[in-house]
């Protein structure tokens, strides 16, 4: 890896100095270029000299733990305050305020999570809106991934900020792999467990995590969010340990993305990382930087579930309705329509706001502002046509690494690839009938079969990564404001 700046080095304290309040400071660098480091040293100097405090802001409780730790075992905690993002947020949804009076500085640590959170916390602008008012304090933003957020504020918001920034380097990762298929998956750990190596697993559903951990309790730890059902078979005492020396010992942990950012791993036997987070670069970007790289020797091989261009059309399909939900729900006055259509569970960007006179619908701006940046992200990958693989050709520009593709020159059967182009859309009976007449599956009476329960074991028997879900449509209106002839009636979709 080659040699680059330190924070520390690059913002000196001749330019701390020359801050004033109200300053908006954005910083851009990946993990090991000492962010920890400026705020628990140089900015903690300045501020114990100014008799000032510092609040420092994390969005996952493990990486409140862990600093809370570092602090501590430093003597840092009589200046420096540590606070997760969430906790503001629940404040000001309960119309409520957070006190900022006792800090002149407010660190934003992993502050991309106004933007990656909001994908599932409708909430996550009511800290960032809160902290942006704060034009008393100093307020510095610190993240590998937070370009968004820094759009953000800076095109949005139309408040300018102060950006320091020291180029990626990814000359660690030694080898660069996608898989299509989930069952490559134990192909990379049954190798890890017979190695002298260590691997890190990041699983999107916390039960797929687990379980994974249960067909190889013996080599890993399980890792998901507290508020996960999961979390209670997580080994706290393990869990802990890992925080207080940046390592684990087992030779697996298995996690959600529940530790995809803020929580270091110095290991040097950490060599293997298998990444199923979806297309949001940014977010792999945040898992595999979870280990430290400390010397010239330090290496990864990351292998990254392939994301295919059906795929990406699909997101774009959702991602798209939901650009039209925030649309036409800034332009409607009707507020029984609103009330109908716009219910907590339908997009992640509304969320209800309680007030005087009841509650209120309230559009999370940060979350509008992220989906047009996915589909201008997705609208890149698309262009590369690649095989139907235009997402693994992004990355790996992005990362100046070549590739390859575990099952190259495998093909994918018809079923899938049809099943792929109908992932996210609402299947309802004409669109019902004609996936089950496309399986084809019959009984030995030659009878077709449609009974979702029988079709779902038939998809994981073969292999086939997907699962039908079954819904019942309640929307009284579509959102172009048309009657819904589909109301009460059931649909499927594929996941």
């Amino acid at each position: 890896m080659g040699e680059t700046l330190r924070i520390s080095e690059l913002i000196t304290v001749e330019k701390i100095n020359k801050w004033k309040l109200g300053d908006i400071i954005t910083i851009d660098a990946q993990t090991g270029k000492g962010k920890s480091y400026f705020v628990k040293n140089i900015l903690y100097a300045i501020a114990k000299r100014d008799k000032k405090k510092i609040l420092f802001l994390v969005h996952r409780k493990t990486v409140d733990e862990q600093f809370v730790k570092e602090l501590k075992r430093d003597k840092k905690s009589d200046v420096i305050e540590v606070r997760t993002y969430q906790h503001i947020d629940s404040k000001y949804r309960m119309h409520q305020k957070f006190d900022f009076s006792d800090y002149q500085y407010i660190i934003c640590d992993e502050f991309h999570y106004h933007t990656s959170d909001s994908a599932f916390n409708e909430f996550t602008d009511l800290s960032l809106n809160a902290i942006l008012k704060e034009k008393d304090k100093t307020r510095i933003f610190m993240s590998a991934t937070g370009r968004d957020v820094t759009q953000y504020i800076n095109n949005h918001m139309k408040l300018e900020s102060i950006n320091y920034q020291i180029p990626h380097d990814y000359s660690h990762i030694k080898k660069l792999e996608f898989y299509k298929r989930k069952e490559s998956v134990h192909d990379y750990i049954t190798s890890i467990i017979a190695s002298d190596k260590k691997g890190l697993v990041f699983v999107r559903s916390a039960k797929e995590a687990y379980d994974l951990h249960l067909m190889y309790k013996d080599y890993s730890m399980f890792l998901c969010g507290e508020s996960n059902k999961l979390y209670k078979h997580v080994e706290k005492n393990k869990v802990d340990s890992m925080l207080e020396n940046e390592r684990f010992e087992d030779k697996l942990l298995i996690t959600t993305l529940t530790l995809e950012a803020g929580v270091n791993l110095r290991m040097a036997d950490l060599t293997e990382i298998v990444c199923d987070v979806g297309y949001d670069v940014g977010i792999l970007l945040q898992a595999f930087g979870r280990k430290r790289i400390e010397m010239k020797t330090d290496y990864i091989n990351l292998y990254i579930k392939a994301v295919t261009n059906n795929r990406l059309g699909g997101i774009k399909s959702q991602l798209i309705i939901e650009n039209q939900i925030a649309m036409n729900f800034c332009l409607t006055t009707d507020t029984e329509f609103t009330k109908a259509n716009y219910r907590k569970k339908l997009s992640p960007m509304i969320y209800d706001e309680p007030t005087k006179n009841g509650i209120e619908k309230r559009l999370n701006m940060v979350r509008w502002f992220k989906v047009q940046k996915d589909l201008e992200l997705i609208e890149k990958m698309l262009e590369l046509k690649n095989n139907n693989l235009g997402y693994c050709l992004y990355v790996s520009n992005l990362l100046g690494i070549p590739y390859t593709i575990k099952e190259e020159g495998e093909v994918l059967s018809d079923l899938e690839i049809y099943l792929e182009s109908l992932v996210g859309k609402m299947l309802f009976v004409d669109e019902r009938w004609d996936l089950i007449k496309k399986i084809g599956l019959k009984d030995k009476n030659s009878k077709l079969q449609k009974g979702l329960k029988t079709i779902n074991s038939y998809l994981n028997e073969n292999n086939i990564n997907y699962q039908i879900t079954s819904h019942v449509d309640k929307r009284r209106k579509l959102f172009n404001g048309d009657i819904n002839d589909n109301r009460d009636k059931t649909y499927w979709t594929i996941n």
